[in-house]
């Protein structure tokens, strides 16, 4: 989620900067497969991280959501009630430094 909140932020700040697009909105949905309670045991500032990705949705030109147990290799599009313009997919991270565990778990996705 580290990445997204650097979108997040990036996108906020970009908005901020843009006067001429006042009526243009951007809405961010950051997912990932693990539930909040998986991503506290791998990774102890992840509520820092979450917050910080919601924090960037307040004002009136940027929505954002964070979802949890979402797979996005599985999800079936139809299933989905919104549509998005772009998609970004980061690859899953064990919440430690180990690139053969790493590698195994890419092998299986």
């Amino acid at each position: 989620f580290t990445y997204s909140l650097d979108v997040c932020r990036y996108l906020a700040k970009a908005q901020m900067a843009d006067d001429e697009s006042t009526d243009a909105l951007t809405s961010l949905t950051a997912t990932g497969i693990d539930s909040r309670d998986e991503l506290r045991a791998k990774y102890r500032d992840c509520d820092h991280t979450l917050r910080g990705i919601v924090a960037c949705g307040v004002h009136d030109r940027m929505e954002t959501k964070v979802l949890h147990q979402i797979n996005a290799v599985q999800v079936d599009a139809n299933s989905i009630p919104i549509s998005y313009d772009r998609v970004m997919f980061h690859h899953p991270h064990l919440g430690r430094e180990d690139a053969q565990l790493h590698s195994r778990l890419l092998k299986h996705l």
